[in-house]
């Protein structure tokens, strides 16, 4: 009983974590990280990625008004959390994923200058091991977009049609992304199918018109 009540309480606060992390509230998030922390079962690894990730997120909104010594501590702490969520959880991929984000974090911020390497290395695991992770997918895209490498963005989104994605709104962000990318490459041909996919399953979905990027 005690166990469910524990593991309850720090789903609720994930929860809000996650939310408040996403609206980019750090310091708002940090309540909740320690919350989820302090009741959340020994063995779960959520409650570390999630203070990895509130490491992350702070770094990435705030670490230009940092100097290196707390950059690092940061960063240093976010991967040992990560570490720490991976030995309670070796088959969790979505630590992979965080680790890449860090990795690309890190690197915009001049703390590493292989951020970018590592990042596509952790994602590169992901897909191999499992394919229709959107997650993944579209982060590796835009790490490619981010150096330049538009070929290689669009042959990994190319690759992810091949595979289901979540109905809804993941699926059309997903097609408009890699329709925008079929059309920097020149292919007019290859970004009005994927937009005319894009608005007949919005329109399956029920949702409204994608907004075209």
């Amino acid at each position: 009983v005690l166990w469910s009540i524990s593991a309850a309480i720090s789903s609720y606060n994930i929860a809000a974590a996650e939310e408040s992390l996403y609206y980019n509230q750090p310091d708002k998030a940090r309540h909740y990280v320690e919350a989820a922390s302090r009741w959340g079962p020994r063995s779960a690894p959520l409650p570390p990625q999630y203070e990895a990730k509130w490491r992350q997120t702070k770094l990435l909104l705030q670490g230009n008004a940092m100097d290196e010594t707390q950059k690092r501590a940061l960063y240093d702490e976010a991967l040992a959390f990560l570490d720490e969520a991976q030995r309670r959880q070796p088959s969790f991929s979505f630590i992979h994923n965080a680790r890449a984000k860090l990795y690309f974090v890190a690197q915009g911020q001049g703390l590493i200058t292989d951020g970018n390497d590592r990042a596509i290395a952790e994602l590169d695991k992901v897909l191999k091991a499992d394919p229709l992770n959107l997650d993944a997918r579209t982060g590796l895209a835009n790490i490619y977009l981010h150096d330049g490498e538009l070929k290689k963005a669009q042959a990994v989104l190319d690759d992810g049609l091949r595979w289901p994605r979540p109905k809804g709104q993941p699926d059309l962000d997903y097609l408009v992304l890699t329709a925008r990318v079929h059309k920097q490459l020149g292919d007019v041909a290859g970004h009005d199918q994927l937009i005319n996919e894009a608005l007949s399953r919005a329109k399956s979905y029920g949702l409204t018109k994608p907004a075209q990027k």
